[in-house]
Formats: structure tokens, sequence, C-alpha cells
């Protein structure tokens, strides 16, 4: 199997390109409503700004406690399972 270059896969690796893939899927959600709002270049960069702390808030307070709470089920049934 081909292996890309290393400095392809040393930039694929960079913390800020990962750490936004984390959070790609909230950013999605949360830019949706604000993506219809038609107005200046301006205003939409403020709302730009408004949907990435809506998903950052939404984020770390409800879709990571919420996997973490799922997570932890999870394991739970598995080792009674394999006890």
């Amino acid at each position: 199997m081909p292996r890309a270059p290393g400095f392809m896969l040393r930039g694929l690796e960079n913390p800020l390109l990962l750490q936004t893939g984390i959070w790609s899927y909230s950013i999605y959600l949360w830019q949706q409503p604000f993506a219809k709002i038609h107005g200046t270049i301006d205003v939409r960069l403020i709302y730009l700004m408004f949907a990435l702390a809506f998903s950052l808030t939404s984020f770390y307070l409800v879709e990571q406690p919420a996997r973490r709470f799922l997570n932890e089920r999870l394991a739970l049934r598995r080792s009674r399972v394999i006890a």
C-alpha cells in the first residue's frame, strides 16, 4: 500500500487541524441556521462567530458529556457480558 509523503503526514497531524476535525460536526450543525441569514459581509462574519461560539458550547456542554455517559454505559454492558 502506498504511503503519503512525510511532509503531508506531518501536516495532517497538526493539532489545530485535528481539533478542527473533532469539532467539525458541531460546527456543521450550528452554521446551518446562521448560513441562511443574508446581509453585508460584516454581518455574516459576526454570525459566523456566533455559530462557532454556539457549536463549541454545544460540543463541550452537550456532546462530550453525552458521549462520556454513553461510552461508560457501553463499557459497563460489555463487562457484564464478558463476566
